[in-house]
């Protein structure tokens, strides 16, 4: 162990040497910083760049290993100094080489519970400013001068370097009259504040406005020969895609049309915000607040010998629903089938026998109280998320009664199985379906890629005959493939599961 840590240490020294070298100059204190990025491998995938993430602000960067003693100390401390302070135009990144057991640079973050990006320098930024040993803490000013150059970690000249930094920031970064913290486009000169969403993003720096195109309606941000929003059916199509596919978070774009279908001002965009839309664009209807209807409503499952019915029912006319169902089976050819009240429209989305069902009044006059939804197989499992609009545009309170109506069960298979994992991908939480054809010693297990199991949900559980599930929250552990395990005593099953944040 001993010679081990010997071999380390001088490695480390050696590669300060030729880092050196190899740059040509190190930063002191004192220079100018250039531009440098690195990938991240922890909190999302992406790039930090100085150039990008950095500029104006006050950068502080730590430099360390991850099998040296010093530095697991650190990076809990310094987390918990850089939790203090609430202010944007501070920026803590870590730049980690020699990757060892028992960390990996995108197990360090979650080991220690960090929330700054964590860069694996295969650039090796290390060579631009370590002079010294690590770990080595630098602090950026906002001009981008060097100000803090030191190895270890001494945290009260951290401290005091960080807060002299901020001090010296120019309050008024784009000299349009409004200090960094009333400024509603910090970085952008915009002297009439103005702001034609009110998010709090002024329009010269929020793509959303985008020329007032990303209004309420305007889902698809389409614009006449006048600049005009243009509003209509293709706005409908655009909203449903938006749900289905769940994009809220995948783009800027996303982000704008995620405002765009809010429809009813409630900030959670589903079928509600459809009809409401769909009213919008028929009837110039819009509503002024979010409200939900006195009158509830219900959903039961009715499981035959035959078949399968869901039935929606309410006091007040429904105009659109929407409802996750998990089944045992492809069920796709008989949802084409269903038939819906005249001038309903109905989409779905589909992954692994989990889907996602939209249905609303395209007429916005031929709502029902009561829709039947037949389907001549016996596979559902589950049905949830349930949301149900008037045909106003307002939330109708729904309980869900399964067994509602007494029917018989959905055979179970012959053998203890995995009947499905939902949703897959899945962040951060994941609900395991499986079937116990009869009472028995039941293990459900977690193991990650390297076949290590990280997590136990039934442990040698006496079981009874049926459809059972259980949920796994992955919010500590990486994106990655998972593997999930059944195992009875007379049969071992697997399935995998993808965790993407």
């Amino acid at each position: 162990m001993i010679i081990t840590f010997l071999i380390k240490f001088k490695t480390i020294l050696t590669l300060v040497a030729l880092s050196s070298l190899a740059f040509g100059q190190v930063y002191t204190v004192g220079d100018y910083v250039d531009d440098f990025s690195g990938d991240i491998c922890h909190n999302g995938d992406g790039t930090w760049s100085y150039e990008e993430d950095g500029r104006d602000r006050v950068v502080w960067i730590n430099l360390f290993t991850s099998w040296w003693p010093s530095c697991t100390t650190e990076a809990p401390q310094a987390e918990a100094v850089y939790q203090q302070y609430t202010n944007d135009s501070l920026v803590y990144v870590a730049f980690g080489s020699d990757w060892n057991q028992p960390y990996s640079c995108t197990s360090w973050g979650t080991t220690f519970g960090l929330s700054h990006p964590i860069i694996d320098d295969i650039n090796n930024i290390y060579g631009l400013f370590g002079i010294g040993f690590i770990p080595h803490n630098l602090i950026i000013g906002g001009d981008g001068e060097l100000l803090y150059s030191d190895s270890g970690y001494n945290q009260a000249a951290i401290i005091a370097t960080i807060n002299q930094a901020l001090e010296d920031l120019p309050s008024d970064l784009d000299e349009d009259g409004f200090d960094f913290d009333e400024d509603n486009c910090p970085e952008t000169y915009n002297p009439a504040q103005s702001d034609i969403d009110e998010d709090g993003s002024g329009d010269a720096c929020d793509i959303c406005d985008n020329a007032n195109v990303f209004i309420v309606g305007n889902v698809n941000g389409d614009i006449d020969e006048n600049n005009n929003p243009i509003i209509d059916f293709f706005d409908v199509v655009s909203l449903l895609d938006h749900l289905q596919t769940d994009e809220s978070n995948e783009t800027p774009i996303a982000e704008c049309r995620q405002q765009a279908a809010n429809i009813n001002y409630d900030n959670n965009v589903n079928i509600i915000d459809v009809v409401n839309l769909v009213n919008m664009i028929l009837f110039d209807n819009i509503p002024t607040a979010f409200n939900s209807n006195e009158d509830d409503g219900r959903v039961s499952i009715i499981q035959t010998q035959s078949n399968d019915q869901i039935i929606l029912e309410s006091s007040s006319e429904i105009g659109g629903f929407q409802i996750n169902i998990s089944a045992l089976n492809d069920i796709d050819r008989f949802l084409d089938d269903i038939i819906l009240p005249r001038g309903w429209s109905m989409t779905y989305s589909s992954n692994n026998n989990n889907y996602k069902l939209f249905a609303y009044d395209a007429t916005g006059n031929n709502s029902i109280n009561s829709i039947d939804l037949m389907m001549p197989v016996k596979s559902i499992l589950d049905v949830n998320n349930i949301v149900m609009a008037s045909k106003d545009g307002y939330q109708i309170k729904t309980t869900l009664e399964k067994n509602f109506y007494k029917g018989e069960a959905i055979a179970l298979p012959n053998v203890p199985n995995i009947q499905n994992l939902y949703p897959n991908p899945f962040n951060p939480l994941l609900t395991i379906s499986y079937s116990i054809p009869s009472e028995t010693i039941v293990s459900i297990t977690v193991f990650n890629m390297l076949g290590e199991k990280i997590s136990t949900l039934v442990n040698n559980s006496y079981t009874l005959s049926g459809f059972h599930s259980v949920s796994w929250n992955a919010s500590d552990y990486p994106s990655g493939m998972y593997f999930v395990k059944i195992q009875t005593p007379s049969v071992i099953k697997t399935k995998k599961a993808l965790l993407l944040k």
